[in-house]
Formats: C-alpha cells, structure tokens, sequence
C-alpha cells in the first residue's frame, strides 16, 4: 500500500469522525462552567487583597507627602544649616 493510500484512509477517517460528531456533550459543558466558576472565584479572592493594598498605598503616599513638608519647613526656617544650632 502505498504511502499515499494510507494518508487518504487517515484524512477519510478523521473527516468521518468530524461528521458523527455534531456538538458538545453536556459533561463536557458542565466541566468548562466548573473551571470557569474556579478561575473566577480565584479572582474575587483577589480583590480584597487588591484594596486593601491600595488603602496600604494611600497611607504611604501620605505619610511621604507630611515628610516632604515638614523636611521643606525645617529648610526654608534655616534649621538645616549647621551654624542655626551652634
């Protein structure tokens, strides 16, 4: 048999298989729903962690900013200098 008879057996076959099989099982749609609803409870796990990191952050960002002004305050009344403490 030749190499070519043999490769047009396997496409004939696997075309045959695509035809009997019209569409998806019901199993097989309850376990993409149930991979689904994992994935997206995984994500709704996140979302507390999410903010509360961004509460943690603007905390930050304002204890920076009251630094910058209390170091720019100490600057501009000349505390900075070293003979204002002599």
């Amino acid at each position: 048999m030749s190499k070519y008879r043999q490769n047009s057996r396997v496409a004939r076959r696997w075309l045959e298989s695509l035809r009997r099989r019209r569409g998806v099982s019901l199993l097989e749609v309850m376990f993409a729903i149930g991979v689904a609803a994992i994935g997206l409870l995984g994500v709704m796990a996140l979302v507390p962690v999410g903010l509360h990191e961004v509460g943690r952050g603007e905390v930050v960002e304002r204890s920076s900013r009251l630094a910058m002004n209390a170091m720019a305050e100490f600057q501009t009344r000349g505390f900075a200098n070293r003979n204002f403490w002599r």
